[in-house]
């Protein structure tokens, strides 16, 4: 996905989440195929991510599957009992528009996003 990402610098670093788009927000990426081959995958890594760390929690999952309603509202429901928002894309380039986004607005004001 990081060959995707081109309006935004990003580097390697040493985190527990997949991506920081900000001091208070971080992501952790799924795929639909990878859950559902190891479906307490998400669980441990919300577990180890913790709570106090970023206040903004973000799930954005690949929905690379056929059959994906029940998987998809599996994940959802994980994400939610963690206090995590989900963030569905259907393919590699829209998830890397998403984190482009997001690192993109991360310290804008509420008003410039409306």
């Amino acid at each position: 996905m990081l060959r995707h990402i081109r309006n935004v610098p990003w580097q390697y670093g040493d985190t527990s989440a997949d991506y920081l788009l900000s001091d208070s927000t971080c992501c952790l990426f799924l795929s639909l195929r990878y859950h559902l081959l190891h479906p307490d995958y998400l669980t441990r890594r919300l577990r180890e991510l913790g709570y106090a760390a970023y206040p903004l929690r973000l799930v954005l999952l690949l929905v690379d599957s056929d059959d994906a309603e029940r998987p998809v509202l599996d994940v959802t429901k994980t994400s939610l009992l963690h206090d995590c928002s989900t963030i569905c894309a259907w393919s590699v380039a829209e998830a890397a528009r998403y984190l482009e986004t997001l690192k993109a607005y991360a310290k804008k004001p509420a008003d410039l996003i409306k």
